[in-house]
């Protein structure tokens, strides 16, 4: 799929889901006196960021630094499986989500390459993880109200300024959004 390094088996994002009010405490990060970042028990240093909207708007969560690229990003959503990581669910699920918050503010040309590539591999098409993964992106708003989005537009509207959107939208979104009844 792509080179990275990524271990999916490490914590990469910290984030709330709801309407709960966690801090960098909660998260056992502790603030470096006279700077903007944190530390955890290991010795990581954290940043706090916006994360990704869960229908609560959008939270302030913490990334952890050095910053992931593109490719560690994309296969910290596409390759991440709750079923087989030493992570819990709720854990996985924060490094998926802030990892699609991060993509989607700051790498959505980098997303619209690479998917424009992945439409034309059925085996990509065809991988049930994959495919579940993907839904995470909101790439159709009647399917997934008032998730995702950089606070003033939906993800859905972000992608659609790219003229190759309606080639990949046509091609992803029934296979991500298919009807399970």
């Amino acid at each position: 799929m792509t080179n990275t390094t990524i271990n999916l088996n490490s914590q990469y994002f910290h984030m709330q889901f709801g309407p709960v009010n966690l801090t960098a405490k909660d998260f056992g990060l502790k603030k470096i006196p006279l700077t903007n970042y944190y530390i955890d028990s290991e010795r990581n240093k954290w940043k706090s960021r916006l994360m990704y909207n869960t229908g609560w708007g959008r939270p302030i969560g913490y990334e952890r630094l050095p910053k992931l690229q593109f490719t560690d990003l994309i296969a910290l959503v596409l390759f991440s499986d709750y079923i087989k990581s030493s992570l819990s669910i709720r854990e996985v699920e924060e490094n998926q989500y802030g990892a699609v918050a991060v993509i989607m503010d700051e790498y959505v040309p980098e997303l619209i390459d690479f998917l424009s590539e992945k439409i034309k591999d059925d085996a990509f098409l065809q991988n049930p993880l994959f495919l579940r993964n993907l839904r995470i992106f909101c790439f159709d708003s009647s399917y997934m109200k008032e998730c995702g989005g950089n606070g003033q537009q939906s993800y859905e509207s972000i992608l659609s300024c790219y003229p190759e959107w309606d080639i990949i939208a046509k091609k992803i979104i029934p296979c991500v959004y298919f009807d399970e009844n």
